[in-house]
């Protein structure tokens, strides 16, 4: 796994620039990193439910409620950046709304609200969070990275659009393996009723 420095500077070598010691170096690529770094990384973890970066939580309802079209408000976590599963269900997989991001809140008609989420790695202290990320996100990341340097320090636009390609094919290539990594067969309300499995089992017969 790679420190927030070597995350910098795998992307300083792309675009043939100088390294850094620290992301507060008084260099120009120690600042160029420090201003994207951050936000580049917030970009790449909200593209696809990477497995490295999720969290667990039960969250608290808001005193106040919708002033309408849901029952109910819940806050989310500070450093929520994208949903996985909502109760156990796959928000990916469903045939009704269950709730709606609204703001840092989510609202629903469901009285509880057990999520798993996408957590931003960028507001863990001492940048720990980066050392969480799989091998393949970290790449995805640094192409990233570089791609938003390649004009800052090489004033190359075309080093930009291939870097930024390639960012591209590596995040496809990481959710397809992240895809891989589990077998998790997620509650369908839906598909998982008495009305749709009578029906299923009267055409069947």
């Amino acid at each position: 796994m790679a420190s927030k420095t070597q995350i910098c500077n795998f992307a300083l070598g792309l675009v043939a620039s100088e390294g850094i010691n620290s992301i507060d170096d008084a260099t120009e690529p120690a600042r160029q990193c420090k201003l994207h770094l951050d936000q580049t990384t917030r970009e790449v973890l909200r593209l696809a439910p990477w497995r490295s970066c999720r969290k667990r939580a039960v969250l608290v309802a808001n005193a106040a409620v919708p002033s309408f079209g849901w029952d109910l408000s819940f806050a989310l976590p500070v450093d929520w950046l994208r949903m996985v599963s909502f109760n156990d269900i796959d928000p990916t997989d469903i045939r009704r709304e269950l709730f709606e991001i609204e703001g840092r809140d989510l609202l629903t008609d469901e009285t509880t609200a057990s999520i798993v989420y996408i957590a931003d790695v960028t507001t863990e202290a001492g940048g720990a969070g980066f050392n969480r990320l799989d091998p393949l996100l970290t790449k995805a990341l640094y192409y990233s990275l570089a791609a938003k340097l390649a004009w800052p320090l090489q004033q190359s636009r075309t080093l930009a659009e291939s870097l930024n390609a390639s960012a591209d094919a590596l995040v496809r290539q990481a959710k397809s393996v992240n895809a891989r990594d589990a077998f998790e067969p997620l509650i369908n309300p839906v598909d998982g009723s008495d009305w749709v499995n009578a029906r299923q089992s009267s055409t069947n017969g």
